[in-house]
């Protein structure tokens, strides 16, 4: 296949294994490779491993996993991928015990660790309306090749500019003592973007372990998303900028903003801190850096019933030995409701060990309870007059949209949290009015 090409997989394709290999286009003018309704690749027993390497200009389409028990690995030479509309669903009682997805194979021929060059790198990789739902014990998309502190290879797997638009991540389970995530990495100028997280370590699974939907090693932008139901923060991160190439060091953060976070079973919403950092230190290119966290939304922490025994914080945002950290434009309701209230106590931040050198934590709007002057209601979450900061709030070169994606107001927001209210979005009452004649 050669660029402008396009493949469609046949409607009625049933398949244990697929891999791609050897597919190279240009950038501007894509390999196409289409799945039609019907088509699917499904093992539920037999182990399958599935190698894709030398794969670059390539939309990939509709790929339906069902039931499937296997790994696919991103070898090497892989960028410029678009996954768009493909599906990893495992049924009820058969969840598997498998990544879905892995970022590098450490036994390939081409070892992707980085000492210079950009191709010694995954970049400019996405997931675009893709669904995953169904894992027991696993991270179900890890972009690094997992290395730990004892690993030599610190600069293996890095990801660069990689997207994760519209997806949704559903039923990542875990027995007790088991840290999951939905997607783990190590990477810079990465972004998480509308999309929905439930049942992260959710009702019914292992509460004992610190699990997070997004575990990220560091910058990454997570905006316009949502979360329910879920043991797991939102997202813990160890922000770091790095020095490997241009672009990646000056000015950067990991930034955490117009999200909405529900029934959060325990832990903060997001966690930032440099804690575990490993050996990603300034020797091997990597530098602590800053992070903020902006009108987010979040309703419904526990602070003690799904953790017994012991205790977590159930606040917006909690700081782990993070040097600086922004937190404001918050709106935090029904904070830690099985905890004694305390309004000192302030709910947006916690400094879970020594406090931050540079903080900036300001204008969050902390209430006790909800009510109708709070939330129209807790669906949509459209603001009331509880939320309407008495002068427009901040604007950020990074933020223009709220979480519904309509443009915000030109002298900047005017509430608290992650939605602006507007006609649009308002809840419409019932009309009273008696029909004419």
């Amino acid at each position: 296949m050669v660029s402008g090409d396009t493949l469609y997989i046949p409607a009625t394709g049933s398949y244990a294994n697929v891999q791609y290999q050897n597919l190279r286009a240009d950038s501007a003018n894509r390999i196409h490779i289409i799945w039609l309704p019907g088509s699917v690749v499904s093992s539920p027993v037999v182990f399958q491993q599935s190698y894709d390497f030398n794969v670059t200009g390539v939309v990939i389409e509709g790929m339906h996993h069902y039931n499937w028990f296997g790994t696919r690995k991103e070898s090497y030479n892989m960028h410029h991928i678009d996954f768009v509309g493909c599906v990893w669903n495992n049924p009820k009682g058969s969840y598997k015990a498998q990544p879905g997805i892995q970022w590098d194979d450490q036994f390939a021929e081409v070892p992707m660790i980085f000492t210079g060059r950009k191709a010694q790198t995954f970049y400019s990789n996405r997931y675009i309306d893709c669904r995953f739902d169904g894992f027991l014990n696993v991270n179900v998309i890890q972009l690094s090749s997992n290395w730990n502190n004892t690993n030599k290879e610190v600069n293996r797997s890095i990801c660069l500019d990689f997207v994760f638009l519209r997806d949704t991540f559903m039923n990542i389970a875990n027995t007790p003592g088991t840290t999951v995530s939905a997607i783990t990495g190590t990477g810079f100028n990465c972004r998480v973007e509308a999309c929905f997280f439930k049942y992260t370590s959710g009702p019914g699974t292992g509460h004992a372990a610190h699990s997070q939907s997004i575990l990220w090693y560091g910058t990454i932008d997570v905006l316009r998303s949502r979360q329910e139901d879920s043991y797991a923060a939102l997202l813990r991160c160890i922000p770091r900028g790095w020095t490997g190439l241009p672009g990646y060091r000056d000015g950067a953060a990991c930034r955490f903003y117009r999200n909405i976070i529900v029934r959060q079973l325990n832990y903060s919403a997001v966690e930032f801190g440099q804690n575990n950092a490993g050996n990603r230190d300034s020797l091997h290119g990597f530098y602590p850096c800053n992070a903020i966290c902006v009108y987010n939304t979040v309703y419904s922490t526990v602070r003690v019933t799904h953790n017994n025994p012991g205790f977590y914080y159930g606040f917006v945002c909690d700081v782990v030995n993070q040097d600086s950290i922004e937190c404001k434009y918050n709106a935090g309701v029904k904070l830690e409701y099985d905890y004694p209230y305390d309004l000192n106590r302030g709910y947006a931040v916690a400094m879970v060990s020594k406090a931050a050198r540079r903080t900036a934590i300001a204008n969050n709007k902390i209430i006790r309870q909800y009510s109708k002057a709070v939330f129209a209601d807790t669906i949509r979450f459209v603001p009331g007059p509880m939320l309407k900061l008495e002068s427009p709030g901040e604007t950020y070169p990074f933020m223009d949209k709220d979480y519904a994606g309509n443009l915000l107001p030109a002298n900047g927001p005017l509430y608290a949290g992650a939605m602006e209210y507007s006609s649009s979005n308002a809840i419409k009452k019932p009309s009273t009015a008696k029909p004419k004649k």
